[in-house]
């Protein structure tokens, strides 16, 4: 059997969403892939053959932790471990070491041709593939194993923001922070990945990192994946286009699987938030799906008590607060 060079790791504790099954698919067709999933979750999915499954309690990984960085770290409860993401090869060490590449990923998101968007940078040997959270590969190398730990002069340290007595803007080491740090170091970072990350607060799909110039794109765009490829579908000037992207993320988007075979090859995707069956795309139902209504659903949960709740509590604690500048770990 052939070995892939790639890995990538999640570790998710508590139910996984409705979609998991798309997503499980999505990573079967990039079978040069990989993945490593830590769960509590016992739901008999069906695991294609480059997903393994390691049934565990979050405590394991917190112990874990504490025998790397001592107990004074912040660790607290799952969504912590976003800023433990860059540290995954040194707590998974002996899964990964047998990798030329490691990464992590998020599970509300759908893959496209993955491993074809990446295969440039790994041809190049890109240091880092990626700049998000939710997804990005590292080179399994000596010289990069330890970069995360760099002391770069006014930037604030993994450490740091690690630290239980320190939270203040620590909740994007694992992109931001550590995008700075590699730049400083002058390692070679691939920003080239064409992705779809979603706008949380627009009913229809706005991709939030177009140019000016491509800005007309996202006007009328729904998905549709393909036998393991994803595209995006837009009308401009009536006419009706596709561009391959890697992967669309779902950001605090609580998305409805309407598909009626979970292992279908080929559905779309339609505002606000639907995993629908294949139908023949025309400009007039592009049109139709992307009309501009209010996002209820948005609004409806954060006017919840039990949002406004957790939201009040995550201030006090000092997380999740509005980033003052482009790179919130410069210490001021």
């Amino acid at each position: 059997m052939m070995k892939n060079d790639i890995c990538i790791l999640l570790p998710y504790f508590g139910k996984f969403n409705n979609y998991f099954t798309l997503w499980l698919l999505s990573c079967k067709y990039n079978s040069q892939i990989d993945w490593y999933i830590f769960t509590d979750d016992c739901t008999k999915y069906s695991y294609p053959t480059n997903v393994k499954v390691i049934y565990c309690n979050f405590s394991d990984i917190q112990h874990a932790a504490y025998k790397l960085w001592g107990k004074d770290i912040s660790l607290d409860k799952p969504y912590d471990l976003c800023k433990f993401k860059v540290a995954y090869h040194i707590i998974f060490q002996d899964i990964i070491e047998k990798y030329k590449y490691w990464g992590f990923c998020d599970c509300d998101l759908i893959f496209g041709n993955i491993y074809s968007a990446i295969l440039p940078a790994i041809v190049q040997k890109y240091d880092k593939i990626s700049w998000r959270g939710h997804f990005t590969l590292f080179k399994n190398t000596l010289d990069n194993k330890d970069t995360f730990l760099q002391v770069i002069p006014n930037v604030h340290t993994f450490k740091d923001c690690i630290s239980k007595a320190r939270k203040k803007y620590y909740n994007l080491f694992d992109e931001v922070g550590i995008n700075f740090i590699f730049d400083s170091c002058g390692k070679k970072v691939y920003k080239d990945l064409l992705i779809a990350d979603l706008k949380v607060k627009s009913y229809n799909f706005v991709c939030k990192h177009f140019s000016q110039a491509e800005e007309f794109k996202n006007k009328h765009q729904i998905f549709e994946w393909n036998n393991g490829h994803l595209y995006r579908c837009y009308l401009f000037n009536g006419n009706l286009f596709k561009e391959e992207f890697a992967y669309v993320h779902f950001l605090r988007r609580e998305m409805k699987n309407h598909i009626r075979n979970i292992n279908t090859f080929h559905y779309l995707i339609i505002p606000p938030n639907k995993f629908i069956d294949y139908q023949d795309i025309t400009p007039e139902k592009i049109l139709l799906w992307t009309k501009k209504k209010f996002y209820w659903n948005y609004f409806t949960k954060r006017a919840s008590p039990l949002y406004i709740y957790h939201l009040i509590l995550s201030r006090l604690n000092g997380e999740n607060k509005k980033i003052p500048d482009i790179y919130p770990f410069i210490i001021k």
